[in-house]
């Protein structure tokens, strides 16, 4: 049986920032991830990814596909994610200027899929780490 390591006081174990593959980095797929990571307030489409590198959009979800496991959208929402949650810990921005920093179409949208993800509303996120980290000062 394989289970996931399990971290005292409520707090999931998470990358900081996604680390893209040393074989990947110079190519295309690699170029517009490192792009896409520096544009997450905007809009990005296959087709705006695409464009980076100068590859069809068709082609461009496949090569994305067989480097990464999964599409560009599942990607692109999961470094939205990331940055939200590290906006939360980090800042004071309200929920929606974080949704609207990270390029989620609304608040709505944003608190839905955080709570689909983290399994708790960003709200009470931002108040589970202040209350984690709050405790571990002397």
């Amino acid at each position: 049986m394989v289970i996931a390591p399990h971290r005292e006081g409520g707090q999931a174990q998470y990358i900081e920032r996604p680390v893209v593959d040393d074989a990947m980095r110079d190519g295309p797929i690699g170029v517009a991830m490192d792009w896409a990571m520096h544009h997450l307030g905007d809009t990005l489409t296959v087709e705006v990814l695409a464009e980076q590198v100068q590859m069809s959009p068709r082609n461009f979800s496949r090569r994305f596909r067989e480097h990464t496991g999964v599409s560009p959208a599942k990607w692109i929402l999961a470094r939205r994610l990331g940055e939200a949650r590290r906006l939360l810990e980090t800042t004071e921005l309200s929920v929606s200027q974080v949704a609207q920093a990270c390029g989620f179409a609304s608040p709505v949208t944003f608190r839905q899929n955080f709570v689909q993800t983290y399994g708790t509303t960003p709200t009470a996120y931002r108040h589970q780490f202040t209350q984690l980290e709050g405790s571990s000062r002397f």
